[in-house]
């Protein structure tokens, strides 16, 4: 799951911080927004949310791309989105 590989990664910046502190640290995400087979989406959206917070406090920026699959027809929804619009 994405905020397993958040803290991991917010961890490993934490450390090369530590070492130079001038450093500024970025995660990137590439994410299509709509989490599949991991658990409630709700609940993991709620994990990953916070494990970004964790990192920003530290220190680490977060940049999120958002992808679509054109080859799955219908546009999906991600969690955070009704009609198009963004709910949060």
């Amino acid at each position: 799951p994405t905020h397993v590989a958040v803290r991991a990664v917010a961890a490993l910046l934490d450390e090369e911080r530590r070492a130079a502190p001038e450093t500024q640290t970025a995660i990137v995400l590439v994410t299509d927004g709509v989490p599949a087979g991991c658990g409630d989406p709700a609940e993991l959206l709620a994990d990953v949310i916070g494990a970004v917070s964790d990192a920003r406090i530290a220190g680490t920026l977060t940049y999120v791309i958002g992808v679509r699959e054109p080859t799955l027809g219908a546009e999906p929804t991600a969690p955070w989105e009704e009609d198009g619009e963004r709910v949060w």
